[in-house]
């Protein structure tokens, strides 16, 4: 007859053995461990909270402004087809300038990453009075605007969207409500092919309609992580305000108290500091005492460093630019780090600029008064490397290379 273990036996196996609930220890178990309480929920911030953040709160301005900010510092250059004198690219970047695409661009991703949506809404003349009618590219005369907005500026028209499984803008609405904020002027309509749209953090199908098809914003994850950053931060200095205090000890304190002489007792402590700041000693009554109590901050660095941490692993960017710090330790230069947010640069500019930025060229192309009479070159656009070396390095190369 085989043997059978203890443990095989036992009507506890399959929980000692399987998942994170123990019967024996209460581990995982509702009624004795306390970490079943915590739930997951969705951050949800109003547009009053996310403008609060980004207008009275340095990390998490710095946190929506650095990618735009990074991935537009150094530019681009244009490189068209058989334009060996670089005429056409000269004038499509005057035309770039004229409308400082650039910076519209920019503070549209800005908003994008704030509000979890902008846009650049650009007024094209094709002939057509009707901004919710689809631009008609070989009728396109010129760029007569364009504007950076936010998503609440501009709602998705929801009776629009677009149910063509073939298309890449499936389940996405074909025309938007432009509001006026002043409430002078109606609200308009405008299609889709008429705007560079900005999507913050993707959402789910279904948390689509809840973000009016446009995405959620940075803050939503990063909430906590700010909060505990500034708490903890702002904690370290009500410590150093009262990081060394005096504490006096008076004869008959309680009765003082209860008679109402408040006067002789204020005379008194005042006497105290006076006298500490005078004559660099304390006068006191020979029954009372008087000594000074330090905070201990043992410790308290620790804990900083490990909230700062958590932020900077919530962000995706490394503490040196995060918090423009130098890099620490013995020989740390921080050129790993800036390496890794180079390359995460270089990925959102490959994902989310270069395709805006083709399709004003295309536009600009296309219209009666661009550079190209309306014929639409091959062209390429190279984004300026954000690693600068340094003028050790290059003299070394040409060292190397002479």
């Amino acid at each position: 007859m085989a043997k059978v273990s203890i443990l095989e036996k036992s009507p506890l196996t399959k929980w000692v053995m399987n998942g994170w609930t123990n019967v024996m220890t209460n581990l995982g178990k509702s009624s004795k461990d306390k970490r079943t309480g915590a739930r997951i929920e969705i951050t949800e911030i109003d547009k009053q909270d996310l403008e609060a953040l980004y207008h009275s709160d340095d990390i998490a301005a710095r946190i929506v402004d650095i990618l735009p900010q990074e991935a537009l510092r150094e530019g681009y250059t244009i490189r068209v087809e058989g334009d060996k004198d670089d005429e056409i690219s000269k004038s499509i970047h005057a035309m770039l300038e004229h409308w400082r695409i650039d910076d519209k661009i920019e503070r549209a991703w800005r908003y994008a990453r704030q509000f979890g949506g902008g846009a650049v809404l650009l007024g094209l003349d094709d002939g057509r009075n009707d901004p919710s009618q689809p631009l008609e590219p070989s009728s396109l005369k010129q760029i007569t605007y364009s504007h950076a907005i936010d998503r609440f500026q501009m709602y998705a028209d929801t009776q629009s969207l677009n149910s063509d499984l073939s298309s890449p803008y499936f389940g996405l609405p074909e025309l938007y409500r432009l509001q006026s904020r002043s409430g002078n002027v109606e609200e308009i309509s405008i299609h889709r092919s008429r705007m560079l749209p900005f999507f913050g953090v993707e959402a789910s199908q279904e948390r689509m309609p809840s973000v009016d098809y446009w995405g959620d914003s940075v803050y939503n994850r990063l909430y906590n992580a700010i909060r505990n950053f500034q708490t903890a931060h702002d904690s370290l200095a009500l410590i150093v305000a009262d990081f060394t205090v005096g504490v006096t000890k008076l004869k008959d304190l309680a009765e003082i108290c209860a008679s109402g002489n408040e006067a002789a007792l204020l005379a008194r402590l005042q006497l105290v500091q006076q006298t500490s700041s005078v004559v660099n000693s304390i006068v006191l009554d020979a029954e009372d005492d008087w000594e000074r109590k330090t905070t201990n901050v043992g410790g308290l660095k620790d804990l900083v460093d490990k909230i700062n941490g958590r932020l900077v692993a919530a962000t995706s960017m490394p503490h040196t630019i995060l918090f423009g710090e130098s890099p620490s330790g013995l020989g740390a230069t921080g050129d790993s780090e800036k390496r890794d947010w180079y390359d995460y640069v270089k990925s959102q500019q490959e994902s989310i600029l270069r395709p805006a930025l083709r399709k004003i060229i295309d536009l600009i192309m296309l219209s009666s008064d661009g550079p190209t009479n309306k014929k639409l070159f091959e062209y390429d656009i190279e984004f300026t490397s954000l690693w600068q070396e340094n003028e050790k390095t290059k003299l070394e190369k040409r060292k190397i290379q002479a």
